[in-house]
């Protein structure tokens, strides 16, 4: 596993110590990215913790007012997460596809603006091929006040360039499955 932690850069090129590096999470700016470095807590029920970072001016989560964080940008927090996670604790290449197979969400609670909102993740069922990482399945809580306000299970597939384009190009060679 690699405790290594980097950073987002602000507008200005300087570092954004609130989010983590853009890459991690494949975005191509700061802006879009609504994770704080992810930290590992060894011997816990949730192996991962990220704060969601909420930015009430982003023009798509945001684009009207809203008493309450979206739960479309809790849902991208987790995917942020485990996209990050698979590289930094399993090894994925940057240059790595994503796949997200499966998702199941549910919410008890509104997310609230006015209290610090984290992720919890647990990583499961890893399946590695030829000694690099091809799936795996998280169980993912979010909390607010120390309270659990809602759940997201998933599960991604990890594809290299060529394995991608190829599975590409046998969807692109059977148009009328759909």
């Amino acid at each position: 596993m690699s405790n290594v932690q980097t950073t987002a850069r602000d507008a200005a090129g300087e570092p954004d110590a609130q989010r983590i590096e853009c890459a991690l999470v494949h975005r191509k700016y700061a802006e879009h990215v609504f994770i704080s470095p992810i930290r590992f807590v060894p011997d816990a029920a949730a192996q991962y913790e990220a704060e969601v970072i909420i930015d009430q001016t982003h023009s798509f989560f945001y684009e009207h007012a809203l008493d309450h964080v979206p739960g479309l940008l809790l849902v991208e927090g987790v995917r942020q997460m485990g996209t990050a996670v698979t590289h930094l604790y399993y090894g994925a290449p940057l240059d790595s596809a994503f796949v997200l197979n499966e998702m199941v969400i549910k919410f008890a609670q509104f997310a609230e603006h006015f209290a610090p909102l984290y992720i919890k993740m647990r990583i499961h069922d890893v399946v590695m091929r030829r000694g690099r990482v091809a799936s795996l399945r998280c169980a993912s809580a979010w909390w607010q006040d120390e309270r659990e306000i809602g759940t997201m299970d998933a599960q991604w597939s990890v594809y290299d360039g060529r394995t991608m384009a190829r599975l590409r190009a046998v969807r692109r060679a059977s148009p009328g499955d759909m």
